[in-house]
Formats: C-alpha cells, sequence, structure tokens
C-alpha cells in the first residue's frame, strides 16, 4: 500500500502490526499525527531502533504536534535511558507545556533516578517552571502537577 493509499484510511482501519518498518517510518513521519502515533508506537513495541532514531527526529525538529513529541519523549525513555535524560534536561525549561507535563510524569513514575544528586538541577528547574506557569493553565495538568510538587518541591 502505497502513502496516497493510507491517507485513504482512518487511524482505526490500520493493521499497524502487519506493516514493514520502513512503512510505519513514512507513516511516522507524515501529515496524518493520529496515525503517525500509532505508527510510532508500533516501532516502539517492536523494540525498533527505528523508534528511537525517529523520536529523536521528531523532538530535534518539532514535528508533528505536542502529543506526538511527548509520545516520542515517552518512546526514547522506554529505549535508551541516558539519551532520553539528557533530552530532559536540554528541553525542560522551554518546551510545550504537554510536553513538560509528559517530563513531568516521567519523573514522578522514576523518583528513584530522580532523587538523586545527578538529577537536583533537572529538578529544581521544574520545580521552577511550575512556579513560572502558575495556576490556571491546562498543562501541566493539576494532578501531575500536584503530584510533582508532593514528590519533590515540598
Amino acid at each position: 500500500m502505497s502513502q496516497g493509499e493510507f491517507r485513504m484510511l482512518s487511524d482505526d482501519q490500520i493493521n499497524y502490526s502487519s506493516l514493514p518498518d520502513d512503512v510505519l517510518k513514512e507513516l511516522v513521519l507524515g501529515p496524518d499525527l493520529f496515525v503517525a502515533n500509532s505508527a510510532l508506537a508500533t516501532l516502539a513495541t517492536r523494540h525498533s531502533e527505528l523508534a528511537t532514531t525517529l523520536s529523536q527526529h521528531i523532538l530535534d525538529t518539532k514535528h508533528g504536534d505536542h502529543y506526538l513529541q511527548a509520545a516520542a519523549l515517552n518512546t526514547i525513555f522506554e529505549a535508551d535511558r541516558q539519551k532520553a535524560l539528557e533530552l530532559i534536561k536540554r528541553e525542560l525549561t522551554g518546551c510545550d507545556p504537554y510536553v513538560f507535563n509528559a517530563i513531568l510524569e516521567i519523573m514522578i513514575q522514576h523518583t528513584e533516578l530522580f532523587r538523586s544528586l545527578t538529577f537536583q538541577p533537572v529538578v529544581h528547574a521544574a520545580c521552577q517552571r511550575i512556579n513560572e506557569l502558575g495556576d490556571g493553565v491546562k498543562w501541566p495538568a493539576s494532578e501531575v502537577k500536584g503530584s510533582f510538587l508532593r514528590l519533590y518541591c515540598s
């Protein structure tokens, strides 16, 4: 099936698991962001190195929307923690608020890692950004913000 033929299908009509990696790559980089997310998730499930490479590309070029960028960050974190930690350090203060929410979720889920002395500057920067964003913003979500503040900023 060609890229054009896939554009005629909705996300839920595509059987991603039957597609080869090179087709999934095209879909990740294509214009339909729902399809891109599903294709990236399929590559990640396969533990394909291509998932990490494409995720890095998505974050470096700000490809897609904040949902795809957050998925890319999570994909990298699962595949290559060191690379993800470098990205978190780099992106923390200037990323989209939804991506920042994804970073906070990662930090909440992996407190043992982020409570180490190595990551105290990252935690401090995240606390500072939360304070700068203030109340009444959609992202980070209030429950994520509350959990993060209880764990790290009290």
